[in-house]
């Protein structure tokens, strides 16, 4: 792996997600080196967020064939949590798959209003459109992520989201950035497409930031090593 040494500013914003806090049981995001806010740390939680809200365009490019047959991959029990799925098995696996996921966001949708106490939010899965479903999840999902199942929710969202993604034929795409990472100032820094999170794949390091937070640090280095030049210029003028 190579390194470069790119000192950091003094101006820098630290990055949110870096050190580890010693106190609190650990984000259960993938190689997470942070504890959760309080579950999950706020770059995975962005991420169960954005999977979230590509579930529904993997499964129509995943059913875009419009005949019930599957676009590609091939077709898979998706796991509802509830023991009866919405109808029996039809003979085509793309309605199969589109009413495992409603079903499964239905059964969240619910559990979430039964532990919010949200009356009007409680409805029986058959009369719930997958939309619908997902859309509750969506306009409640950072109070279920900090509620008593939020890494059963969380981990879900990530496996449906993979499942349907595989059905599209869409493998996850890394992209490697053009920066050092701000902690270990190695060429190891990655973002999945889609992803709102950047994370460094040294395993010494696994550093983790919010697509923002990276941003920020970015922008500031910049700033650092543009103002260097201007000044060593203007010392040397005044030699």
């Amino acid at each position: 792996m190579l390194c470069v040494s790119i000192p950091a500013p003094r101006t820098a914003p630290e990055p949110t997600a870096a050190a580890t806090v010693p106190d609190g049981p650990p984000c259960p995001g993938r190689h997470c080196p942070t504890t959760g806010e309080p579950t999950w740390c706020a770059p995975h939680a962005a991420g169960v967020r954005a999977a979230l809200r590509q579930i529904p365009d993997h499964l129509a490019l995943a059913t875009r064939a419009g005949d019930g047959t599957l676009s590609k991959g091939r077709a898979a029990d998706v796991g509802v949590r509830g023991p009866a799925a919405l109808h029996p098995a039809s003979p085509s696996p793309a309605l199969d798959e589109v009413d495992a996921v409603r079903s499964w966001a239905a059964e969240w949708a619910d559990t979430i209003a039964a532990l919010a106490d949200d009356r009007d939010g409680r409805t029986t899965g058959p009369r719930r459109s997958l939309y619908g479903a997902l859309a509750y999840l969506d306009d409640h999902l950072d109070d279920a992520l900090a509620g008593p199942l939020a890494t059963e929710l969380g981990r879900d969202v990530l496996r449906i989201h993979d499942h349907v993604q595989r059905l599209a034929g869409m493998e996850p795409v890394r992209h490697r950035m053009a920066t050092p990472c701000p902690r270990c100032d190695c060429l190891s820094l990655v973002r999945e497409d889609g992803s709102e999170v950047v994370e460094c794949t040294q395993a010494t390091c696994r550093g983790l930031w919010a697509q923002a937070d990276y941003q920020r640090i970015v922008a500031a280095l910049l700033r650092a090593h543009t103002r260097k030049p201007a000044r060593e210029r203007a010392l040397a003028g005044a030699r």
